[in-house]
């Protein structure tokens, strides 16, 4: 099958149906569909056929099933194609950021995202986790005020912050954030890890 070559509008269907069913495999819980749905991607990238677009899903598919070594290696494939896709370089990075041997690459590809795309806190947000976990206290705490200003009513952004706050060693701040969010949004108190 590595030598056959089929149209690109073949390509986008079999692209189309693996992320219908990993959507409703993820839905109801269906292992045996989600298996399916990266059997069907993998099998595409293993032929000339092979994208960008379906490296990327086949990097999103096992950054979700927690598979880290095959999601990096997509990823990867992924930039040899296209190095500007800008959310599968933001995936990278957040997943090099949980090694001691590849935080200054993540850094270095969340620094890029941002700066490719400064207006999306999702982004902010990736690298701020990425500075915290590089031990950059005072930009991590910079960044995620950035997402916060750009989308303030955004619980996670806040949540955020309150984790960055107490794991930087700012309690007294997080202990504050915590208690105004809870009065703001009275049910986050379960989701907040201020120690």
């Amino acid at each position: 099958q590595a030598g056959i070559s089929i149209s690109s509008d073949a390509v986008d269907g079999q692209l189309v149906l693996a992320r219908g069913w990993w959507a409703i495999a993820h839905r109801f819980d269906d292992h045996s569909l989600k298996q399916q749905a990266r059997h069907v991607v993998e099998q595409l990238n293993q032929t000339p056929n092979a994208t960008a677009e379906s490296w990327q899903l086949q990097g999103m598919m096992a950054d979700q099933d927690a598979d880290s070594e095959t999601a990096e290696y997509a990823y990867r494939a992924a930039l040899e194609f296209d190095p500007l896709l800008i959310k599968c370089k933001n995936n990278l990075a957040a997943l090099l950021a949980d090694s001691d041997a590849t935080r200054e690459e993540a850094l270095k590809l969340a620094q890029q995202v941002v700066e490719a795309e400064p207006s999306d806190p999702n982004f902010l947000d990736t690298l701020a986790t990425v500075q915290l976990q590089s031990n950059q206290c005072d930009q991590a705490i910079t960044t995620i005020q950035q997402a916060i200003d750009m989308q303030p009513d955004k619980i996670e952004w806040q949540r955020n912050k309150g984790e960055i706050l107490s794991t930087c060693g700012r309690h007294e701040e997080a202990n504050r954030l915590r208690e105004e969010l809870e009065r703001k949004f009275p049910n986050i108190r379960d989701t907040m890890h201020v120690k």
